[in-house]
């Protein structure tokens, strides 16, 4: 575990240790690169994003390259005054904060710090006006950051058991893959590595072990290897109580170590989170209402929005604006509330489509002004884009990042699937949403996993198996009827006049008050710019004139 210190950030830069002792931190960049690992929510950043903050006036790689240099000299200085403080993977940075002390507040941040890079002079402008902003104790501060993290579940990847005669450092390399992958997923605050392996696991329990390391979940595991082949347990277990709640055997072959390691991190990310986010809804919802955080909020929306219901939907609205009302500017409420009223508008629940539109999108305007480098908000602001506007360029932009941060999350895929098909890109559409299926093979989402290929496969020609994937769609969540008009859109198109008609009269049955006009102000823009003729067939198949009938449904 690292030493107590204290980051002085307020006036001149200073690193203090517990014991009073300043630390020469050797340059402004150095500063400058803990100053942001501070105050950046999470306290994790991508590489990229700090090579660019840090040498905005370098080209690319050159600015990598300082980069790695710096965090190498820094990690010279600190490690042995406060221990190895920062945390490192191939994409992220990002500081260990257990025992840290962040004094930001008093006078002007980072007075002093003056280097050629306008990204960072831009952030800092950012960060002084923030405070600044917030400096009555009355109103939010930068401890509102703090609490946010405090709320997310926190994981503990243990040492994993070598069952094999074999050298550690195979082993060794697993765990450490594992624990990266997982630091990316940011619903979760994952453990320094450096902290699970100082515990005595041999005279302590899980219960015992977890509140030494103050971690919510552990993941434990063992890995045997036989021949060319190997085989990795792995167990996710409730650190209060030391419940497995999870457990995976992963079989590979021994071929390339580093690719194999890559593999097995990439699958265990993906299918813990799905597990994790079910145990912290249900940790949620067992909580009083009126004592529920906004990120319980969040979580206790999850499973009404994700249902693809009318009234479920609505209900998960209900929730999230509180969780906006609650917390004002927290990035994750935002952009949720903006994707359940994306979800209100585009799949024809919504009484006034053209109002919601522009609320989802204000919202999530909203969101991206708050917004850190935090994957699950990219793609919930990706996701409203995606389904109420025709800003697919934008959309893109925050689905990579969000990619670039977490590449394990499924969420993000499954949109970068739904856009490519938009964009008339099938077999983009079909790469990605064959990715997210990968990752989580039991996602709430598979649905509309299973309806975004069927709209790939429209667009790239194969009717038959489109109509298939819809139908496959509707079994999975039946309360989906909005999928209806992609059937029959799809019947028409194989000359199925019969079937297409059947499909538009369930879907009136349950959407009495669709008119062709409703649809052009509900369905997605960038769908109907690429498809124009799909509200025409809707039409020809039994969807009315603009003759007024919300009054049969709202």
């Amino acid at each position: 575990m690292p030493h107590a210190y204290t980051l002085r950030l307020a006036g001149t830069f200073a690193l203090i240790c517990s014991d009073g002792r300043p630390v020469a931190v050797p340059s402004q960049r150095a500063q400058a690169l803990l100053a942001i690992l501070a105050l950046e929510p999470g306290n994790r950043v991508t590489r990229s994003r700090l090579a660019t903050l840090l040498w905005g006036d370098r080209p690319d790689e050159q600015a990598r390259d300082s980069l790695r240099q710096e965090l190498s000299a820094l990690r010279r200085v600190l490690a042995p005054l406060i221990g190895d403080v920062l945390v490192t993977d191939r994409l992220t940075v990002g500081l260990e904060t257990s025992g840290l002390t962040v004094n930001a507040t008093g006078s002007t941040l980072l007075d002093g710090i003056d280097f050629p890079s306008e990204p960072f002079q831009d952030w800092l402008r950012t960060q002084r006006s923030a405070i600044s902003a917030h400096a009555d104790p009355k109103s939010r501060d930068l401890a509102r950051s703090a609490t946010r993290l405090a709320e997310i579940p926190m994981l503990a990847v243990l040492p994993f058991t070598d069952l094999s005669p074999a050298d550690d450092y195979f082993v060794d390399g697993v765990v450490e893959e594992i624990t990266g992958a997982l630091a990316r997923i940011q619903d979760i605050g994952v453990i320094a590595r450096q902290s699970t392996v100082a515990v005595d696991r041999e005279t302590l329990d899980i219960p015992r072990i977890a509140e030494a390391l103050g971690a919510t979940y552990l993941i434990e595991g063992s890995v045997r290897r036989a021949g060319a082949r190997v085989r990795i347990s792995v167990h996710l277990v409730e650190g209060r109580t030391g419940q497995m709640i999870w457990e995976a055997r992963y079989e590979d072959a021994l071929d390339d170590l580093f690719d194999l390691q890559d593999r097995i991190a990439s699958q265990i990310s993906g299918a813990v989170l799905p597990t994790l986010r079910a145990a912290e809804i249900s940790r949620a919802v067992s909580e009083p209402f009126s004592n529920r955080s906004s990120y319980d909020l969040v979580l206790t929306a999850y499973p009404h929005f994700w249902a693809h219901d009318r009234a479920r939907n609505k209900l998960a609205l209900e929730i999230l604006e509180k969780a906006v009302a609650r917390d004002p500017e927290y990035p994750l409420a935002l952009a949720m509330c903006s994707w359940a009223l994306g979800q209100e508008v585009a799949y024809m629940w919504s009484p006034d489509p053209e109002a919601d539109r522009d609320r989802a999108i204000a919202l999530a305007d909203r969101a991206v002004g708050q917004m850190p480098d935090h994957a699950p908000t990219l793609t919930a602001v990706a996701a409203a884009l995606t389904i109420v506007s025709d800003q697919t360029d934008r959309a893109v932009h925050f689905i990579d990042r969000a990619l670039a941060i977490d590449p394990n999350n499924a969420w993000a895929w499954l949109r970068r699937g739904w856009l490519a098909a938009f964009r008339d890109d099938g077999p983009g559409a079909m790469a990605a949403l064959d990715t997210a299926t990968r990752l989580s093979p039991l996602d709430p989402f598979r649905f509309n996993c299973a309806f975004g290929r069927a709209y790939a496969m429209r667009k790239m020609g194969r009717m038959s198996d489109a109509e298939a994937l819809v139908e496959d769609g509707l079994q999975l969540n039946p309360a989906a009827k909005w999928a209806l008009r992609m059937l029959a859109v799809m019947r028409y198109e194989q000359g199925n006049m019969a079937g297409a008609r059947a499909a538009v009269a369930e879907l009136r049955a349950t959407f009495p008050h669709v008119t062709v006009s409703y649809m052009r102000k509900s369905l997605t823009p960038s769908a109907v710019l690429f498809d124009p003729e799909y509200i025409e067939i809707l039409h020809k198949c039994g969807i009315p004139d603009d003759q007024d009938s919300t009054d049969k449904a709202f």
